[in-house]
């Protein structure tokens, strides 16, 4: 009989030691398929795997972070907020929670809270480099260039090769007009980050605008913006064979260039990648 017991207790102990592991890895393991998701473009199984991921264990932060990450990218803030409110509840500290929380409120245009918010994050983690971000990115939406350009620098004595301060303080220029320095910025940024089709695009984007620009005035100066934006978008399309953007780029480059068949074939291209868009009509 007391062997019959003992049995049983060794049963109950194992029970109670190892039965709450099974859903905490099967969480886990569910987490890092919705990551997988995520970063694959399937929005919807990762919300629905971020879901499940939540239900199975509630106090599992970075599943409600991610959750209200893919909602920010559907554009569903409103959900994204509540969630990121209730994580900060469990982990009043999670500075991946409070930086996301801060672009949430910024795309609500909720300034005042994003500031406090990002401020708040930065008070727990001053080198954070997304709450940095969070300040400069604000900063630039309310018109105060000089402020976001003052972050900007901050982030780069902190990360020296950050590639995408130089090229946001190349678009603030951009946006002051100011077209020489901002080119001096985007290739800084490809100089940094050669292997990136973020960086050569942005820098073909610039020599496409500079083409257009000078195309009244100095049609040399022009063709020799336009060809360096045609070698920028290209080498973006060698890193990213089916980058959306490129594709466009080079095809209005060729089509302000007058170059039709080579526009039509770049534009044929996009439409094979995204068959609804209206691109041609």
């Amino acid at each position: 009989m007391k062997k019959f017991f003992f049995s049983v207790t060794l049963l109950f102990l194992f029970f109670l030691l190892f039965t709450p592991i099974y859903p905490q890895n099967n969480a886990l393991e569910l987490f890092q398929n919705g990551i997988k998701q995520e970063q694959q473009g399937d929005l919807y199984s990762a919300l629905f795997t971020y879901q499940k991921v939540s239900k199975l264990n509630p106090y599992f932060v970075d599943a409600k972070v991610a959750l209200s990450r893919i909602y920010y990218k559907l554009k569903d803030y409103k959900k994204s907020e509540k969630i990121l409110k209730e994580a900060l509840t469990q982990e009043p500290k999670n500075i991946d929670a409070l930086n996301m929380l801060g672009k949430v409120e910024i795309a609500l245009n909720n300034f005042k809270e994003a500031e406090e918010i990002f401020t708040r994050a930065v008070s727990i983690d001053p080198t954070n480099i997304e709450s940095q971000y969070g300040f400069a990115n604000l900063y630039r939406l309310e018109g105060r260039y000089k402020e976001a350009i003052e972050k900007y620098q901050y982030i780069l004595k902190i990360y020296p090769n950050d590639a995408r301060s130089y090229i946001y303080i190349g678009d603030i220029y951009m946006e002051l007009g100011k077209y020489t320095k901002a080119g001096g910025f985007y290739r800084n940024a490809v100089s940094l980050d050669s292997h990136s089709s973020f960086t050569h695009l942005k820098l073909a984007k610039y020599y496409y605008k500079m083409g257009r620009l000078n195309s009244t005035t100095n049609k040399k100066i022009a063709d020799s913006y336009l060809n360096a934006g045609i070698d920028e978008a290209n080498t973006t399309l060698e890193i990213d064979p089916e980058n959306r953007d490129a594709l466009e780029t080079l095809g209005d480059i060729y089509l302000f260039k007058k170059g039709f068949t080579e526009a039509l074939n770049y534009y044929q291209k996009l439409l094979k990648l995204k068959p609804d868009d209206n691109i041609l009509l």
